[in-house]
C-alpha cells in the first residue's frame, strides 16, 4: 500500500505506512535481513523525492549496512541504494563523495552486468557528469572512452556518450572537438525521436554558437528546440537513456 502511494505522490500517507511496515518486518525476521534493507531503501526515495536528504541518506546508510552483511560490499543488490546515495549528494552539492560513491557503483555494475548493459552505461554517464562538473576532465573523458566501444554501434545509441562529450570538450575549450560531437549527438537523437534529449542539446549547442559570436546559428538551434519540444508529446519514446541496449541485456 506505502508503494502504491509512494506511486501517486502521496507522500505524506505512504511515509507512516513504510516506518509501520519497518517496524513490523524487524520484529517478523530481525535487524539484520536483506528484505529490511530493501524497505529502507524504498523510505529512502520516498524522503529523497519529498528533498528530505538528511532523512534519505540515513535511510540509504542504514540499508547499506544491512545489505553488505546480509551479502557481500560488491553485491547487485547494493547498486540502487548507491545510486540513490549518490543522488542525495549530488543535490547537497557534494561531488566529491558522489563521485566516490559512483565509481563503485560502477565496479559493482560492470562486475555483475556486463560492460555493454544498459545500467552499466548510465553508470558510466553519471560518473562522467560529476567529473566533468569538478573539472577532472582527463577522468571523465577517460571514462566515457573506456565504454564508448560498447555504444557507438548501430545498437547504440552513442548519441548520449556524444552529447556529454560535446559539454566536456566545450569546458576545456576544445571549439572544433565540442561542435563536432554536438553536431553527432543532435543527429542520433533526431534519428531516434529522442525529443526531449534532441531540445535539450540544441539549447546547449545554441549556448555554445552563441559564445563563439555566431548569432543567427545559436537563434535557429534554440528555434528548433522550440519546435522539438512542441512536437514531443506526439511521440513516445522510453525514459531509458540507453534503450536499444535492451536488445543485448
Amino acid at each position: 500500500r506505502a508503494q502504491a502511494l509512494t506511486s501517486r505522490r502521496k507522500y505524506a500517507q505512504a511515509e507512516p505506512l513504510f516506518v509501520q511496515a519497518i517496524e513490523k518486518r524487524k520484529q517478523g525476521v530481525g535487524e539484520c535481513d536483506a528484505s529490511l534493507g530493501l524497505m529502507l531503501d524504498a523510505l529512502g526515495v520516498l524522503h529523497l523525492s519529498q528533498n528530505k536528504i538528511e532523512q534519505a541518506l540515513e535511510c540509504f546508510a542504514g540499508a547499506l549496512d544491512i545489505l553488505e552483511k546480509a551479502y557481500y560490499a560488491g553485491h547487485a543488490k547494493l547498486a540502487p541504494v548507491l545510486d540513490h546515495q549518490a543522488d542525495c549528494l549530488i543535490k547537497q552539492g557534494n561531488l566529491e563523495q558522489a563521485e566516490t560513491v559512483l565509481k563503485r557503483v560502477l565496479d559493482i555494475k560492470d562486475k555483475t552486468l556486463t560492460a555493454e548493459h544498459r545500467s552499466t552505461l548510465d553508470g558510466v554517464v553519471r560518473l562522467s557528469r560529476v567529473s566533468r562538473k569538478l573539472a577532472k576532465f582527463a577522468d571523465a573523458e577517460a571514462i566515457l572512452n573506456k565504454y564508448f566501444k560498447n555504444v557507438d554501434t548501430p545498437l547504440g545509441p552513442a548519441e548520449t556518450f556524444r552529447f556529454e562529450q560535446a559539454l566536456l570538450y566545450q569546458a576545456q575549450g576544445k571549439s572544433t572537438e565540442a561542435e563536432a560531437a554536438y553536431s553527432q549527438a543532435i543527429d542520433g537523437f533526431a534519428r531516434r525521436n529522442n525529443f526531449d534529449s534532441l531540445a535539450e542539446a540544441l539549447e546547449s549547442f545554441g549556448d555554445f554558437l552563441d559564445k563563439a559570436g555566431r548569432a543567427e546559428q545559436a537563434r535557429n538551434c534554440r528555434e528548433r528546440a522550440d519546435c522539438v519540444r512542441q512536437e514531443a508529446p506526439s511521440w513516445y519514446h522510453m525514459e531509458d537513456i540507453f534503450p536499444a541496449t535492451l536488445l543485448r541485456a
